[in-house]
């Protein structure tokens, strides 16, 4: 990629979208303050142009909820090279500074900055209209499932303490009842219009035909995964949050790694649900299951290392193009 002769950083919030544009020379050519909507998007965009063509400016955005969408997508298809970064990262980059001074205008100054220095070393953004949909009811599938199962068990034992009282029957619980189904309903909708859209990704159809994986949760996991690019297993692992964390200091350690639960939830609860579906459909996923089983690990601990291992073998069939290899799931020697 060619270098970017020109740095825009934008600090997002609900309304407004402050901007600043440094030249090659890290000189501030422009900065201000525009709308976080379709205009706000082309005034900043004319006003670019009238320094630099698109394609050599760099744009940073730090991702702020769901309201950095608009422009991260809008100036990614208008030809810009886009990065959107986490909020740790800049951050960091604050705590480096001699001022502690933070502000939407410095913090829109910082990006471009942090553009300037390090973006190359920050992937760019690539993510359609329809990925992001995607992404976004995947999210929602996950965050209904736990507001039913919250709904069911506080239903069940409202119902189950009212019957020991005598009251039988009850308006309300059969309108929460109802309500419960209604999510059931609105969840598999959503989980089928994910599978649809999917369903002529070749690796979907790839993880599919593995024992003990649904169409269903293929189609999740890869949506999750849509648009994005990982050197090694180990960074796929992390993304998805179930790498291991350990505390040390010195020579000693304290207590058990844990995972770090940094990536999506829905995603860890998908590979959950898969590794239990390896565990009794799959027979080399069940022999590793087994395995650490005998070694008194904790039920829950040996599926989160069986979707540590599926997640390897995802990685190695994206990489390599190659369908799944049963003889790869090896028990530790």
């Amino acid at each position: 990629m060619t270098k970017p002769v020109q740095t825009l950083g934008i600090d997002v919030s609900k309304a407004k979208l402050n901007y600043c544009l440094l030249g090659a020379g890290g000189e501030i050519k422009q900065e201000g303050i525009v709308t976080n909507d379709h205009n706000g998007v082309e005034d900043l965009d004319r006003m670019v142009k009238e320094h630099e063509q698109p394609k050599s400016v760099r744009v940073v955005i730090e991702s702020t909820g769901d309201y950095h969408l608009l422009a991260t997508m809008a100036f990614s298809e208008m030809g810009y090279v886009v990065h959107l970064i986490n909020p740790l990262i800049t951050k960091q980059y604050l705590k480096a500074n001699i001022r502690k001074c933070k502000t939407d205008k410095v913090d829109a100054r910082l990006l471009a900055r942090i553009g300037t220095m390090d973006g190359d070393t920050f992937p760019v953004y690539h993510a359609s209209t329809e990925e992001v949909r995607m992404k976004k009811k995947v999210s929602l599938v996950h965050q209904l499932t736990k507001t039913k199962q919250q709904m069911k068990a506080a239903l069940y034992q409202a119902q189950k303490t009212l019957a020991i009282l005598g009251e039988t029957s009850s308006s309300g619980m059969e309108v929460t009842a109802n309500a419960v189904k209604e999510l059931e309903k609105g969840i598999k909708e959503l989980e089928k219009e994910i599978v649809e859209a999917r369903r002529k990704d070749p690796m979907v159809k790839q993880l599919a035909e593995i024992p003990g994986i649904s169409e269903q949760s293929a189609a999740l996991v890869m949506t999750e995964i849509a648009g994005k690019t990982f050197d090694t297993k180990e960074k796929l692992t992390a993304f998805a949050g179930l790498d291991v964390s350990v505390r040390q200091s010195g020579s000693s350690l304290h207590g058990k790694g844990r995972l770090s639960k940094r990536g999506s939830p829905s995603l860890r609860r998908t590979l959950f649900l898969i590794a239990w579906g390896l565990k009794q459909h799959n027979e080399e996923f069940k022999k590793l299951y087994d395995y650490y089983r005998g070694k008194h690990k904790h039920y829950t601990a040996v599926l989160n290392i069986l979707a540590r291992k599926f997640l390897h073998v995802l990685f190695g069939m994206m990489k390599n193009q190659t369908p799944f290899n049963p003889d790869l799931i090896v028990l530790p020697s």
